[in-house]
């Protein structure tokens, strides 16, 4: 019960796995932060996963930062199923299956210390017109333009209010804690919270962490109150994660991930 059952690119499906598993043991705490990852999975998973021998050459490649930086210059982010071959699901259809997963969840955990968490995401980051390249994005009118919050955006794999409107529900329908996390991004430039679109930087983390280690203790989940939480990152994994995360960018935002990378050339992250 002490192990930490977070892992990247799970969406719904995994952490309704994942939860209902843990909490058929002694918890602590369960917390539940998903969302973004719905849009993700959609066209991840139905692709398949490729042959071992190119995840090794992709691998080996991508100790190269050239070869990053190429990568992630050509991807090409579309929304239409036709190219990518998701399945034919609409933006009502993957909330619907999230809100089931999420609910089955909640009756699975019945009686259990768990917690939900709204989700937020990077309202200030651009990204390439739908089905079109950088370059073409470039040309048809120059800027890579944010979407904005109340927007789902399929083609950026991150979550619309819808998400966040489906946890006020199954906590009130629940009775289970909801930790408010909307206000931790107001009034602050999204470059400077997280490290792309929806990835929380250090900060940020132990904001929302805090958030909702203090709210279980409110709801008597906690029997005391949280201590100062502190990141333990060492600078040299923090430059790393700048480096990896502004390649990342690029892919999606070409000025803001250069402007990153431009950055740690001139002295590193601090």
């Amino acid at each position: 019960h002490e192990k930490n059952l977070a892992a990247p690119a799970l969406d719904s499906v995994d952490v309704l796995a994942r939860g209902a598993a843990a909490c058929t043991k002694k918890q602590g705490l369960v917390v539940v932060y998903a969302g973004h990852n719905e849009f993700l999975n959609l066209r991840r998973f139905h692709m398949g996963k490729p042959p071992e021998l190119a995840l090794a050459a992709s691998g080996w490649l991508g100790r190269f930062r050239f070869y990053r930086l190429i990568q992630a210059t050509l991807a090409r982010p579309t929304e239409r199923s036709s190219d990518v071959g998701e399945p034919e699901l609409t933006n009502a259809q993957v909330y619907d299956r999230y809100e089931q997963n999420l609910r089955s969840l909640l009756t699975a955990c019945k009686g259990r210390p768990l917690v939900l968490s709204k989700v937020i995401a990077n309202a200030d980051m651009g990204f390439p017109a739908v089905g079109h390249t950088l370059r073409e994005t470039w040309r048809l009118g120059g800027g890579f333009k944010p979407i904005r919050s109340t927007q789902t955006c399929r083609h950026c794999f991150r979550a619309g209010p819808e998400i966040n409107d489906i946890l006020e529900k199954l906590a009130a329908e629940f009775d289970v804690p909801l930790a408010d996390t909307t206000d931790l991004v107001r009034g602050v430039s999204g470059h400077e919270l997280f490290w792309d679109h929806c990835h929380p930087r250090p900060e940020l983390h132990v904001a929302i962490a805090d958030r909702i280690a203090t709210l279980a203790h409110q709801r008597g989940i906690l029997s005391r109150p949280p201590g100062t939480v502190r990141s333990r990152l060492s600078r040299q994994q923090l430059e790393s994660a700048e480096l990896e995360r502004a390649f990342y960018v690029v892919q999606f935002d070409p000025v803001e991930g250069l402007r990153r990378l431009q950055r740690l050339e001139g002295g590193g992250v601090t």
